[in-house]
């Protein structure tokens, strides 16, 4: 009995698997019919044509991180004061000496005339 069901099961699977294989036959000989002939060699068609025309191009970068720059470089001042002037531009090259930016002295110029004054005053 044991070996009925074997041979059975044998032949069921066998029969699957034949009908399977005629399935994918049939459906690959249907793809390959389904596929337009190639155009016979009789040289290249135009299809568009366009003229090449050098432009300038804008592309735009989004991403997050860190900005870490080329050059740092510390700067200090005798008076602590707003900035009233920038006297250089972003990448312009300087030297020694020169001036880059101006400060608002208005609040210095005053604390400055104060004891100034009071010394007037008791003389």
């Amino acid at each position: 009995m044991a070996n009925v069901r074997r041979a059975l099961r044998i032949l069921f699977i066998v029969v699957v698997l034949s009908i399977l294989g005629v399935v994918v036959f049939q459906v690959v000989k249907a793809q390959q019919s389904a596929q337009p002939e190639p155009i016979a060699a009789a040289g290249p068609q135009v299809i568009d044509e366009t003229t090449a025309e050098q432009q300038d191009m804008t592309v735009t970068v989004s991403a997050t991180g860190t900005v870490i720059p080329n050059h740092k470089v510390n700067l200090s001042f005798e008076v602590s004061a707003p900035v009233s002037e920038i006297l250089v531009k972003e990448g312009q090259r300087v030297k020694a000496g020169d001036v880059l930016a101006r400060l608002d002295t208005t609040d210095v110029n005053q604390a400055l005339q104060t004891p100034r004054s009071r010394s007037s005053r008791s003389k």
